[in-house]
């Protein structure tokens, strides 16, 4: 049976962390009854027990973390009572709890003494995250961070594909340990820690720009950048240094591809798409580098991409934008003006590619791809 834990049952929650045989090293060792009754019954906190036939034979713990995680501690049973299922179930209650309060995950601490329950949590689908545990013991060395994301309770279509692409992404990480997908060399299937709902609302603010729901979720919940397509996606600070902040706000002016059409500066012949002229890179002639200078000033003037952002890049100058003001607002386009092919909607249907739609897309060709080479 698992039930809340009570003032009552603190001895014995005491007793069987301390029989769970931690390496002597952990500060796990140091917990005393004082600190547990802190630690379990400060305000939003609280903690599980299992009972066996009357006794306590598990325990777990819980208390809040920033608006959006509740970190899971102190989860232990009886070594004679391993093997039931217990310390699952124990987990499964923390979770409850998280998706009745609207937490979005649940996030817990693993001791660098302790590595060899970190396949265990994985199993209940948990996944390693490059954050800093906010509650390590000082002196002790850095704790591995595992999170889940946790679909509440009046979840949305939004909430369950991204804990779905949480699971992916930690299949995918195990799956290409030699880094076979292009640019896993990079990002290695590492996520930086989520920003802030509230960073995230100031910095809308102060662009007067509203985020496309799919990729605010993402920051706030899944990652500030860090793994993702291509050479893995941006951070929110790292896109905004690379877009034209002063442009950000106005619509952003495309609708179809643009390359505009140019003529040829020795002979006057028109060029189309994707086929700028050889003297605009090469210019024999004054006039050519009077044209070039002209053309380099039209064609890279960072109005031709306002209303979006950069957050990745393709290789070979290819950038990725997501459009965040307009009638294209939450698409994805491909800047390729650097090898003087415009900048083109990625297309999967008539209403374009959205940020998750091209982040799932990835996801699912990638696990394709290595499942196919590992049969």
């Amino acid at each position: 049976m698992i039930r809340p834990v009570t003032a009552a049952d603190l001895p014995a929650f005491h007793t069987v962390m301390l029989a769970a045989g931690m390496d002597p090293r952990s500060s796990w060792n140091r917990t005393t009854l004082e600190g547990l009754e802190q630690s379990l019954f400060a305000p939003g906190s609280g903690g599980f027990v299992a009972v066996c036939g009357g006794e306590v034979c598990g325990c777990v713990g819980f208390r809040p973390d920033r608006e959006d995680t509740l970190t899971l501690n102190r989860l232990a049973t009886l070594p004679d009572m391993r093997g039931q299922d217990i310390g699952a179930a124990l987990v499964r209650a923390v979770e409850t709890v998280a998706a009745e309060r609207g937490f979005r995950r649940v996030l817990l601490a693993v001791s660098q003494f302790n590595l060899e329950v970190v396949p265990y949590y994985e199993r209940l689908g948990y996944v390693q995250a490059n954050e800093i545990y906010a509650f390590a013991s000082p002196g002790s060395p850095v704790p591995v961070v595992l999170v889940k994301r946790i679909v509440g309770i009046g979840s949305t279509d939004l909430d369950n594909r991204l804990a779905e692409i949480t699971q992916k992404l930690a299949e995918l990480k195990k799956l290409d340990v030699n880094h076979l997908i292009f640019g896993s060399e990079i990002h290695r299937y590492e996520l930086h820690p989520p920003i802030s709902k509230e960073q995230l609302g100031k910095t809308a603010q102060s662009f007067g720009i509203d985020f496309p729901e799919d990729y605010a979720q993402f920051l706030t919940t899944v990652g500030n950048g860090g793994a993702g397509p291509d050479y893995g996606i941006f951070s929110l600070d790292e896109s905004l240094e690379l877009c034209n902040t002063l442009a950000i706000g106005r619509e952003f002016p495309h609708r179809k591809a643009w390359q505009p059409l140019v003529e040829n500066l020795s002979d006057g012949t028109p060029r189309g798409q994707g086929k700028i002229p050889y003297y605009i890179n090469n210019p024999v002639t004054e006039l050519d580098r009077k044209k070039q200078r002209a053309w380099n000033e039209f064609y890279y003037d960072g109005n031709n991409s306002s209303g979006s952002m950069c957050i990745g890049e393709q290789g070979c100058g290819h950038m990725t934008l997501l459009v965040v003001c307009g009638p294209e607002r939450g698409n994805i386009w491909v800047d390729s003006r650097a090898t003087n092919y415009g900048i083109t909607p990625l297309k999967k249907d008539k209403s374009g590619t959205t940020f998750l739609q091209w982040y799932e897309d990835w996801l699912d060709q990638a696990v394709e791809q290595l499942r196919g080479k590992n049969d």
